[in-house]
């Protein structure tokens, strides 16, 4: 476990707090290993993501569990209409879920920790992974101040803690189907 940071819990008013969400390539090292602690946290805890102001920093870093460490994300576009699912977080209590809006595909711009290089990607359900979308959005969230409990349209009432409950409403597998082709 680490022994400089850890996760804050919600009402803590750092959580509402927006980062600098432009990139300074001078901070580049700085970035990484501000990803690598997330990463730690992330993992020790059972996590799907972690963003920096989660752990008192107040930069533009993310860590998503097999996507890896981001800097600067922005969602620069959206397809498809908003899904209701149960997400809960690691700043909240650990049986504490809440139903929330997200959209099931996003199209995220960031910078790559590797060497700052400006990245592009779509991220969308996939069959072998949970909505890699819904998880960013949630840590983006983060970055600007916005935890769960905030957004939530209700609590929920989650029966196991390790899976989430996705409820497919307002996307179904036609339109899914059709928006897919307009990905690229």
């Amino acid at each position: 476990m680490s022994i400089l940071y850890k996760i804050l819990k919600s009402p803590n008013p750092i959580l509402n707090k927006k980062t600098n969400l432009q990139y300074v390539p001078v901070k580049l090292d700085y970035y990484r290993k501000i990803g690598k602690e997330l990463e730690y946290l992330c993992e020790a805890h059972g996590g799907l993501s972690l963003s920096a102001p989660q752990i008192s920093i107040l930069e533009p870093v993310i860590y998503v569990k097999d996507l890896g460490i981001m800097i600067s994300p922005k969602i620069i576009k959206t397809l498809g209409s908003k899904i209701k699912i149960e997400e809960g977080s690691l700043s909240l209590g650990e049986l504490e879920y809440y139903i929330v809006k997200r959209f099931t595909t996003i199209k995220l711009e960031w910078r790559s920790p590797l060497d700052g290089d400006k990245c592009v990607g779509w991220f969308a359900p996939s069959a072998f992974n949970i909505n890699s979308a819904v998880v960013l959005q949630q840590a983006i969230d983060h970055l600007h101040g916005v935890t769960i409990d905030q957004i939530a349209e209700e609590k929920a009432l989650q029966t196991s803690p390790f899976i989430p409950t996705v409820t497919m409403s307002g996307l179904g597998l036609a339109e899914y189907n059709k928006l897919k082709d307009g990905w690229r």
